[in-house]
Formats: C-alpha cells, structure tokens, sequence
C-alpha cells in the first residue's frame, strides 16, 4: 500500500516501559508498538513514534524518538509540570497509553491510580486522540476513583479492555462508551528460542513465583493469604514425583539483591527457594522477555502467578495452570476458552495444590483450548489493528 506524504502521523506512548524490571510491562509495550506498526502499514500513512519516559528499543521500522516528562501524583504540586506536560502532548496526533496493563487497578492504591492519570489527562487535555490499549479495568476502589475512570475513557477516542469483566467494569462507568474487547497484546510477542533447554526424558514443569505477592505485607492491599504455604506445599507435592524437574523461573526483578527487593523480585525468592530446595533447578533470570519466553516454551507443563508469564505458556502451546489473586487472570484467559485460573486465598492452599495438580494430570487435554486460544487472538488483534488504522487514517487527511 502507499504512503501518503501528505501527512506524518505522530503518535506519543505514555506508560510504556523498556526499561522496567518487569518483562510483563515489557512485553506489553514491545507488542503495543509492533501492532501501531502493522496498522500504520496497513492504513498507508507514516509514523513517528515518541516515548515518553522511556528508551525505545532501537531496532525499529518507523521514525522513534524518546522524550522526559517529569510526573506527580499531586495535581497541586504537580499545576506547572502538568501544564508542560500539555504543551508537549500538543506535538502528538494520537496517544497511546498501556497502563502498564493494569493501571486502572484500585488493588495497587490511589498514588499509582493518579500518578498514571497525569500524563493521560495532559493528553486529554491537548486535545490528542487517546488510545487505551488492551488492558484490565478494576476493581476500582471506591466512588472518586470509579467518577475518574468514567470521565476519561469517554473522552478518549479507543479504548479496548482484555477481557469482558473489564469491559463490564468500564461501561458501567461510562455507559455511552464503546469498548472493544481485545485480547492482551503480550499473546503475539515473538520467542528467542536460544534460551530453550536441551531436549530431556522427564517431565519438565517450570515453576514461576511471584515476589510480589511472596513479600507482601499484610498491610498490602494485594496482600494474598496463603500464597508462601501454597507454594511450599506446592514444591512438596511436586517433587514427590518420580522422574519430574522442577525449574524455577522468574519474569520479575533483577539478579543482583541490592537492586532487587525481596518484595518484587521473582528472581531473589526463586534463589531463596532452591536453597530450601536443592531438588530443583533455579533457571537464570533471562535477559529478555522473548528469550524468556523461549525458556517457558521447553516446559512439559508450566505453573505461574505472572500473569504474562502465563501468557507466554499460553501462547507458546505450553499446557498451563495460573494461580490467581483477582480477576484479572480468568478475565484474560476465560472467555478465550481456556480455564486454567486456581483461586488463591486463606484456607484453600491444599485446595489449590489439588487443582494444579489435576490440571497437571491432564495436561493434555489442553492441546485444542490453547490453538483455539491463538486463533481468537489473530481474530481480536485484527479488529483492533483495523480500528488502529482507521483512527490513523483519519489523522493523515
């Protein structure tokens, strides 16, 4: 298709993160760009694509630049970095905001709701065309919180949930809305098979735990009870087994400690747990999301309290089990036919342990779910891709 020269459509991404310890949001952002690029192709228009407070990966096929805008929680403190921020936003034709997937979240408290409403109401303001990108709404925490979120996604000119729960959740709060429901765009991110294992005889179960939720205080507000029990009890279960490996793999944090709080990093509970373990193979933390992903994909079976981590089983054919803390698994996995979400929660540790094992046992009966899976994913990311292209298209005349 031709290029108009007409017109150089300008897109900002807000919320976006190359550089952030978690391949989940790295994934979101590298599969939000991938897609902007296959829409732009596909509408015949050119574009330029700005970061915003983050570093673009370098190898890409359209015009890139990367901006800093300083950003506060604190409309009072923040009035004149705010009204900055609108003066930039006034560059962009569209904005393109991930949330880091779920930032419309009220579990994570009100300084990350708000802190995340900042460049978003900028852009609002400046008049851009505001794209949400597939994502999670909710739980919201209370009427003001419920008040922002309907306020501003009918102003904005797309917004797409990943599952129906969240798009019950955002037309409850902006009825006039039209939400598309789209699958996560983590599904399509490419695989670095290099860091798959070599080819083995035993049952090869990875094993992903979630530093978050180990280290949380149960002060937190996503403070899940029973989540350590459930994995030891886990552990137990699993290596009883003859003939199967464990392999401890992280999707969250950095390798060294000092940079690396117990409370976030998979990767320091994975090492305090092959030292309670020394069965098990602790699995080095991967450079990438897409070699992690290659890692995952040489599983016999995967267990995994990332979401996106799960996601990366799902799309590389690997039989899986989630053990959840919200909605937002079975919203994203559910209505695309697989059913994989264990409930976490005071009490249920052996019960969880039970269904893991169960869909342990019957792995194989996943095969048809996770190919029809992928084929509603195509589908979905078509029709965004398409309503992408169509908002473009309407930039470039």
């Amino acid at each position: 298709m031709k290029v108009k020269e007409d017109r150089l459509v300008s897109a900002a991404l807000i919320h976006h993160g190359w550089n952030n310890s978690n391949f989940g949001v790295q994934m979101l952002s590298s599969c939000s760009v991938e897609t902007l690029e296959k829409a732009s192709v596909l509408s015949g228009v050119r574009l330029c694509i700005t970061a915003i407070n983050s570093q673009l990966p370098s190898a890409m096929d359209v015009d890139t630049r990367t901006i800093s805008l300083k950003v506060t929680a604190n409309p009072f403190k923040g009035l004149f970095k705010w009204l900055r921020a609108v003066r930039v936003m006034r560059e962009f034709d569209l904005v393109v905001d991930t949330s880091e997937g779920d930032g419309f979240a009220g579990i994570y408290g009100n300084k990350r709701f708000y802190w995340q409403m900042f460049l978003r109401a900028a852009a609002i303001a400046a008049g851009c065309k505001v794209i949400l990108a597939p994502q999670t709404f909710g739980p919201l925490d209370g009427r003001v919180q419920r008040w922002v979120f309907g306020r501003t996604i009918s102003r904005c000119a797309l917004v797409a949930a990943r599952g129906p729960l969240s798009r019950q959740i955002a037309l409850s709060c902006a009825p006039q809305s039209d939400v598309l429901l789209v699958p996560d765009l983590g599904f399509t991110l490419k695989t670095d098979y290099s860091a798959r294992l070599a080819p083995s005889d035993s049952l090869r179960v990875g094993l992903n735990v979630s530093g978050l939720l180990w280290g949380a205080s149960t002060q937190s507000s996503y403070h899940v009870p029973g989540y350590r029990e459930t994995v030891y009890l886990l552990l137990d279960e699993l290596l009883a087994i003859p003939g199967l490996e464990i392999h401890l793999a992280s999707h969250v944090g950095e390798s060294e400690p000092e940079v690396a709080s117990s409370e976030l990093s998979d990767w320091v509970v994975s090492s305090e747990l092959a030292a309670r373990y020394p069965q098990v193979h602790l699995e080095p933390l991967q450079p990438s999301p897409e070699k992690a992903k290659g890692l995952v994909s040489s599983f016999d079976f995967f267990i995994g309290s990332r979401m996106h981590a799960c996601i990366s089983a799902a799309a590389s054919g690997t039989p899986l089990a989630c053990i959840v803390y919200g909605h937002k698994f079975e919203d994203v996995f559910d209505w695309l036919g697989l059913h994989v979400a264990v409930e976490l929660g005071a009490g249920r540790e052996a019960r969880c342990v039970r269904a893991v094992m169960s869909l342990l046992s019957e792995r194989s009966v996943q095969s048809d779910a996770l190919l029809e899976l992928m084929t509603q994913v195509t589908k979905g990311h078509a029709t965004y891709m398409r309503a992408l292209g169509d908002l473009m298209g309407s930039c470039s005349k």
